[in-house]
């Protein structure tokens, strides 16, 4: 028991060291617990709308950053089963468009269901406590990553050019993790009309490419592991981290799994919650 209390402890203080100092505003004090519905990203300039940067730069921490990582340094849990879903999670939060109740209640529903596939009770045990401690910890987060997320992925353009900065963008993703199919890009892309709806799509391709996102060594667990290992304190950039083995889809993929994402506009809207699109 004192060991997690210890374990608990060390997690909070190296939480307090990596945030910066808070400043306080109005929408602080909405509530007690964190923001849902955080700002959409919007250009200044009336004539010009956002649309995602190429190349997309989507990168993960992995399930340590979103919380219970201490405990996992102890055997208590076994994140790699979440590991694609956390992945997917940052991933959201970085394309352009997205939002972060969005974001938060696909990764909950692509959590839920990877426990619910685990036949193992003991392990089922596990990963269900793991995602509760993960659940909790969402309900208290901030706009400040997200937001910033949203910042470094969106570009302002000219309305009167957002069709052919779409497709631009749509196209240049299959170009690179699905040339054989790239010829579908222009008609996914009509259908993502709008913001919300080209992050959909988005969402669901990086879904179906997993490839597309970096891995990378969360700080703050490492600082952790420094202290656990009784290294002390290093101050460094994250670092790439070794993705676990797992099936990636193959680039060429057959026509009918192609026309999974050739869903209907309702299908590929962010505001419409799809759990499949994860999983």
């Amino acid at each position: 028991m004192r060991s997690l209390l210890q374990i608990l402890l060390l997690t909070a203080i190296v939480i307090l060291i990596e945030q910066p100092a808070p400043v306080f505003s109005i929408d602080d004090f909405e509530s007690f617990g964190g923001q849902k519905n955080c700002p959409k990203f919007k250009c200044k300039k009336t004539d010009e709308a956002p649309v995602p940067k190429w190349p997309m730069r989507l990168a993960s921490t992995g399930c340590s950053s979103i919380g219970g990582g201490g405990i996992s340094m102890m055997g208590g849990s076994d994140e790699r089963v979440l590991e694609p879903c956390c992945n997917l999670y940052h991933a959201c939060t970085q394309i352009c468009g997205s939002t972060k109740s969005f974001c938060d209640s696909s990764l909950e529903k692509c959590m839920d269901a990877t426990c619910d596939a685990i036949q193992n009770g003991d392990a089922k045990k596990k990963c269900e406590g793991n995602v509760s401690t993960k659940k909790m910890m969402l309900q208290f987060s901030k706009c400040n990553d997200f937001n910033q997320g949203q910042q470094n992925s969106c570009k302002c353009v000219k309305k009167s050019d957002l069709d052919e900065k779409r497709k631009g963008v749509v196209r240049s993703f299959y170009e690179k993790f699905n040339p054989d199919n790239v010829d579908k890009a222009d008609s996914l892309a009509a259908k993502a009309s709008a913001s919300n709806k080209l992050a959909g799509l988005l969402i669901k391709l990086v879904a179906k490419y997993p490839k597309a996102i970096k891995s990378m060594k969360d700080p703050a667990q490492q600082r952790m592991e420094d202290m656990m290992n009784g290294g002390g304190f290093r101050d460094e950039k994250p670092k790439p981290k070794k993705e676990a083995k797992r099936e990636d889809v193959d680039a060429h993929d057959s026509d009918a799994d192609e026309s999974e994402i050739e869903d209907s506009d309702e299908r590929i809207e962010v505001g419409n919650i799809v759990c499949n699109q994860w999983i």
